[in-house]
Formats: structure tokens, C-alpha cells, sequence
């Protein structure tokens, strides 16, 4: 498959990142990767949408924005 491998976008907040995943979940998004803190310092979820691209909803784990 050729194409890009996922889009990423910033939440701005750990909290953020958790209601963003939420929301896309609610309207039919299938969740890969439930929303963690990984080891190089981003907390992170990934899901697919109805067509099947990997969307990636990210922040620095530190942050403390929103």
C-alpha cells in the first residue's frame, strides 16, 4: 500500500487528547491504540476512521495547556 502511514494532530493537553479520542470513537472511529503516555514523552492515541486511516491524536505528556 503506498500513501502516507497516518496523520497526527496536536491536542494540546493530556485531557484534551482523552476527550478528542472520545469524541472520534462516539462518531464511528475504531480506537488502535487506546490513549497512553509513551517512552519518549508523548501521551497518545491512534484510531481509524470509517475509511480506514490511521489518525493519531497527540501531545507532549508534560503539557499542561487546555
Amino acid at each position: 500500500r503506498i500513501g502516507i502511514a497516518h496523520l497526527a494532530f496536536d491536542a494540546g493537553s493530556p485531557a484534551a487528547v482523552d476527550a478528542l479520542m472520545a469524541r472520534l470513537q462516539s462518531h464511528g472511529c475504531t480506537v488502535e491504540s487506546a490513549a497512553r503516555t509513551t517512552g519518549d514523552g508523548y501521551y497518545e492515541g491512534t484510531v481509524f476512521d470509517p475509511d480506514g486511516n490511521r489518525i493519531e491524536i497527540v501531545t507532549r505528556a508534560d503539557s499542561a495547556a487546555g
